[in-house]
């Protein structure tokens, strides 16, 4: 999986629980209106997050995360991200 950012707490996707944002990299649809572009244009990629800082990362608040929101770019384009 190709991570882009990851907002490490929020209360908005699930609200009064909380839960983490991923933002994987890549999208086609090129929306003119896309709050993250610089998630859909290669040209523009920060250095992707090393996927391991992500799981380490989920491991270390196992007992106190909800839920994991997986946004982007577009997820569906992550061939690894559903085994």
């Amino acid at each position: 999986m190709i991570i882009g950012g990851m907002q490490k707490f929020s209360l908005l996707e699930y609200p009064g629980q909380l839960s983490a944002i991923i933002f994987t990299q890549g999208c086609n649809f090129r929306c003119p209106y896309c709050h993250n572009p610089q998630l859909v244009d290669p040209q523009r990629y920060n250095t992707p997050l090393p996927e391991a800082v992500f799981w380490d990362f989920l491991q270390t608040r196992r007992d106190k995360l909800t839920a994991v929101t997986v946004t982007g770019g577009e997820p569906t384009f992550q061939g690894d991200l559903i085994p």
